[in-house]
């Protein structure tokens, strides 16, 4: 039996919030009567739907690789509407599909820059406004975040930081009051997850279907929404991934080698083995 948590009147700080998963939340929690701060880097986007949600929203333009940024936006959002009950941080990116070979330092920092340090920098941030209202802080990570996966390897060092950090973070705040939730999401429906994996376009679409199916926006951010209400300690998209991948642990070995043995993605690493990069 899961103990529900009022939507109705709590105040969400939503980061990556201009479009995709973010923006699905955020229209999602505002029709439950929530309030919503609005925090991406880029204006254009979440500025419109600021004006789309009206007085409910909040919007604050900041990157979250800065600190100072991420800080100010939170903070401003609490002064805004009194209080910050939860946060979620969803900004993330995911470069196309390669491998370790071909990918620069260069690349390689950024990702984590965007998807490791701005999580810590969103819950760092957010911390001492839960710590006032006994909130509810929500990492995304990803199915990438449990299993490895070739071809993505960058992308997936991310996510288990996400995951390992947002599980240790749980343990830090047991006695707190705040409570500490990861969701785990697979490939969702987006134009950022098309494109990282377009690069490897026929592999991936020979692979199970259960595997490649997208997941629907509105579906990942309804699972966000059920995990806030319910101060989830984890949250998944598709449902079944929690039955697979939670039930053991050990699972991640199996699904890996299941991964590495179909023959698409045999034919992968034998046809795309990678070069050294020319730069970093």
């Amino acid at each position: 039996m899961f103990k529900s948590h009022r939507i109705d009147g709590s105040v969400v700080g939503i980061t990556g919030a201009g479009q995709g998963i973010g923006a699905d939340v955020a229209r999602r929690l505002v029709a439950r009567g929530a309030r919503v701060a609005l925090i991406d880097r880029v204006p254009g986007n979440v500025e419109t739907l600021a004006t789309e949600l009206g007085a409910a929203a909040y919007c604050h333009v900041a990157d979250v690789t800065d600190p100072d940024a991420t800080t100010d936006a939170l903070d401003s959002a609490a002064r805004t509407f009194g209080r910050l009950d939860a946060v979620v941080a969803n900004a993330g990116v995911m470069d196309p599909a390669t491998s370790v070979a071909e990918t620069t330092s260069a690349q390689f920092r950024r990702l984590l820059d965007v998807n490791v340090a701005g999580v810590f920098h969103t819950i760092h941030a957010a911390l001492p406004h839960l710590h006032e209202t006994n909130g509810y802080a929500l990492c995304v990570s990803s199915l990438a975040g449990l299993v490895p996966t070739p071809m993505i390897a960058s992308y997936v060092a991310s996510k288990h930081a996400v995951d390992g950090f947002a599980r240790s973070l749980r343990l830090e705040l047991s006695a707190t009051g705040v409570d500490v939730g990861v969701a785990y999401f697979g490939v969702i429906d987006t134009p950022m997850a098309h494109s990282a994996i377009g690069h490897v376009g026929d592999v991936w679409d020979s692979l199970p279907a259960r595997v490649r199916r997208p997941v629907p926006v509105g579906e990942a951010g309804g699972a966000i929404v059920r995990g806030i209400e319910r101060r989830s300690s984890s949250v998944f998209a598709p449902s079944w991934m929690g039955a697979v991948l939670l039930g053991s642990r050990g699972s991640s070995s199996l699904y890996g080698r299941a991964v590495i043995h179909h023959p698409a993605m045999r034919r992968l690493v034998r046809t795309d083995p990678g070069t050294a990069p020319t730069s970093r």
